[in-house]
C-alpha cells in the first residue's frame, strides 16, 4: 500500500490514539478479521489506520505476507518483518534508504504486539459470548422459573419459563428491574432483605400462591437465585398435567411411585380436587383414594398440603442440581462446550 511521504511525529498522544483506533477496529471487525491463514491484505476498514501507523514509523508501506523476510547480511535495509502468532507476517518498507531507526523499529514491533493482543482479546470475547449463549440455553431448559437478583434486589437474569410466567400471571410483574409480587410485595421485600443479611444459604418462601426458593449464589456479588413455582387455580384445572421430567425421574427413583401414582400426586399437589382427577382419569373415586393413600405412605406425608410442599421442594432441589450439572462443563472445559452438547432433555 504505497503512501505519500509524511513527517514523522514522535508524539506519545498520537501513538496512543493510533492504538485506540486499532482496538476499536478489532472490536468492530471481530477477531476473525485477523484469523490464521485468512489474511492476505488489510481489510478495507483498517487501511486508514494502517496508513497513519506507517507515517508514524516512517514507512512507505505496511503489508501482509505469507513468508517472513530473511534477516541476513545483504538483505535490503529498508525492510522489516514481524511474524504473528497465527502465521501471517507483517512487513514494513522504510521511506529512508538507510532503513528504520532503532526507535522506529521499537514502534513497529510494539504496534505488532498490540495488534496480537487486540485480536487475542477479541477472540476471547467471542468465545465468552458463545459460552454465555450456551449458558442461557442451559437455564432456559430448566423445568421451573428461575430469577437471579443482585444485592439490591434487582433482576439481572430471567430464564424462559420465568419470562413466560411473568407474561401470563397476575401474581407478579416486572417493574423496571424489580420483581413485584401483587398484594404480598412488602412481605417479599422484607423476606429477601432478611435472607440477604443472614448466614443462611437457602430459604423456602410461600407468598401469594407462589412457592419460592431463595438460594445464595457463590461469588463476591452476593446474588440470589430465586426459583418460582406458581400453584394452579383449582377452578381453572381442566386436564391432567404432566410433571416435569426431572422431577418425575427423581420422585420415582427416590419414592418408587408407580406410573399411575406419580401424575395423581403431581395434580393433587397443584390443587386439583380428588373427584375431578378421578373423572378426568376415568377411574372411580374409591380407586383414586386408595392410590392416594399409597402415595401418602410412600412419601411419608399425611395430607394433600404436605404432598404439595414435598413435591415443590423436590422440584427446587432437582433444579438446583441441574444448574450445577449444567455449569460444570463451563468450569472444567469451557472452550469445548457447545450448546447442542448440553445435558438437558
Amino acid at each position: 500500500m504505497p503512501l505519500d511521504p509524511a513527517p514523522h511525529a514522535d508524539d506519545a498522544l498520537q501513538w496512543l490514539g493510533l492504538l485506540d483506533q486499532l482496538y476499536a477496529l478489532v472490536e468492530h471487525e471481530g477477531g476473525a478479521a485477523m484469523g490464521a491463514g485468512a489474511l492476505r491484505a488489510w481489510p478495507e476498514a483498517w487501511r486508514p489506520v494502517i496508513a497513519q501507523w506507517a507515517r508514524h514509523i516512517g514507512a512507505r508501506s505496511v503489508q501482509v505476507s505469507a513468508t517472513r523476510l530473511p534477516q541476513l547480511p545483504g538483505c535490503e535495509p529498508g525492510l522489516v518483518s514481524h511474524r504473528r502468532i497465527t502465521g501471517e507476517v507483517i512487513v514494513a518498507r522504510s521511506l529512508s534508504p538507510e532503513g528504520f531507526s532503532e526507535g522506529q523499529l521499537r514502534h513497529f514491533h510494539a504496534f505488532c504486539s498490540h495488534l496480537e493482543a487486540a485480536c487475542a482479546l477479541r477472540s476471547s470475547l467471542d468465545a465468552t459470548q458463545a459460552s454465555l449463549a450456551a449458558l442461557h440455553a442451559v437455564i432456559d431448559a430448566l423445568p421451573t422459573g428461575l430469577v437471579v437478583l443482585d444485592e439490591h434486589g434487582e433482576v439481572v437474569l430471567l430464564n424462559q419459563p420465568a419470562r413466560q410466567w411473568l407474561a401470563r400471571t397476575g401474581r407478579a410483574s416486572l417493574q423496571g428491574r424489580r420483581l413485584r409480587l401483587s398484594g404480598d410485595h412488602p412481605a417479599f421485600e422484607r423476606a429477601l432483605h432478611a435472607f440477604a443479611c443472614s448466614s443462611a444459604t437457602q430459604q423456602p418462601l410461600q407468598l401469594n400462591g407462589l412457592d419460592l426458593q431463595l438460594k445464595k449464589l457463590p461469588g463476591p456479588a452476593s446474588n440470589v437465585l430465586l426459583l418460582v413455582h406458581e400453584r394452579a387455580d383449582p377452578a381453572r384445572l381442566r386436564e391432567i398435567a404432566t410433571p416435569p421430567p426431572l422431577l418425575a425421574a427423581q420422585v420415582q427413583r427416590q419414592y418408587a411411585l408407580t406410573d399411575k401414582e406419580l401424575p395423581l400426586a403431581w395434580n393433587l399437589a397443584q390443587g386439583m380436587p380428588l373427584k375431578q382427577y378421578a373423572g378426568l382419569s376415568g377411574r372411580s373415586v374409591e380407586t383414586v383414594r386408595a392410590q392416594l393413600k399409597s402415595v401418602f405412605r410412600k412419601l411419608g406425608t399425611p395430607d394433600q398440603k404436605g404432598l404439595g410442599v414435598l413435591l415443590f421442594e423436590t422440584l427446587h432441589a432437582v433444579t438446583l442440581q441441574a444448574v450445577g450439572t449444567g455449569l460444570a462443563p463451563f468450569v472444567a472445559e469451557p472452550a469445548a462446550l457447545e450448546p447442542e452438547r448440553l445435558p438437558w432433555p
